[in-house]
């Protein structure tokens, strides 16, 4: 066992959670719904062929979050989308920055 890795125990119940967070956030279901669901999932996941492996999780598209961020955000209403995207002022300004010069690169391609 590598001495750096949390426990199996500890491991499965960060898994959990994550997913209990995920699960809850995605489909916006109550906090024991989406707990039950984790406890499922990390079970079937834990016996299936993934148990015991590392496996990769991609960051998420960032092109696509930055569209939603820039969409959403008016100038006046940055508390409210810092809020609903869990981001800094600084990360919706980037993102809007970066979606307009997407856009930009796609007008002149």
């Amino acid at each position: 066992m590598n001495p750096q890795a949390p426990p199996p125990a500890a491991a499965r119940a960060e898994l959990q959670t994550a997913l209990q967070y995920a699960v809850q956030q995605q489909f916006q279901l109550s906090a024991e719904l989406a707990a039950i669901m984790a406890e499922k999932i990390a079970a079937g996941l834990s016996h299936g062929q993934l148990s015991g492996e590392k496996v990769y999780i991609p960051a998420p598209n960032k092109a696509a979050r930055d569209a939603r961020i820039a969409w959403q955000f008016t100038g006046t209403n940055m508390a409210d989308v810092c809020q609903q995207f869990a981001v800094s002022r600084h990360t919706v300004y980037r993102a809007c920055q970066r979606h307009r010069a997407r856009n930009r690169a796609e007008a002149l391609a």
